[in-house]
């Protein structure tokens, strides 16, 4: 069984040299792409769940999610719960408010300046997000 890792913050940032996607979802903090330390140094952190905002990680040519309750988690028997988000690897960010989520992009200055939007799960306020205005490196990769 996986451990859910998203309430530690013993997990430090890496300094790199390298331009990396970051994200802080306001339960953890981690970048995109770098192997799971100590416990699974095979798998790969990809991007927020797109149902919890839990972290998520490669597995069986997909991606799981790491909380063990969420319908994308652990839990689930499936080998892969789907296709990776397109916004995983685009200027989009996602954030818990609340109980609420906010999607902004990665220039987000203040709600009064910036493009946001919210939803009750992380996918849903990307939809708005885009909805209101197109993703600018949507066709970006």
């Amino acid at each position: 069984m996986l451990r859910d890792l998203d309430d530690r913050d013993d997990m430090p940032l890496p300094e790199r040299g390298r331009e990396m996607k970051i994200y802080k979802t306001g339960l953890s903090e981690w970048i995109h792409g770098e192997k799971w330390p100590g416990i699974n140094d095979y798998h790969i952190w990809l991007g927020p769940c797109p149902d919890c905002g839990s972290r998520t990680f490669d597995y069986g040519g997909g991606w799981r999610c790491i909380k063990s309750g969420c319908t994308r988690g652990t839990s689930n028997l499936a080998p892969s719960v789907g296709a990776e988000p397109t916004w995983w690897k685009t200027g989009i960010n996602v954030i818990k408010d609340g109980d609420a989520w906010m999607a902004h992009y990665d220039d987000f200055i203040n709600l009064q300046e910036s493009p946001c939007s919210f939803g009750d799960s992380p996918q849903e306020a990307v939809d708005n997000l885009i909805e209101i205005k197109p993703n600018p490196q949507a066709t970006k990769e």
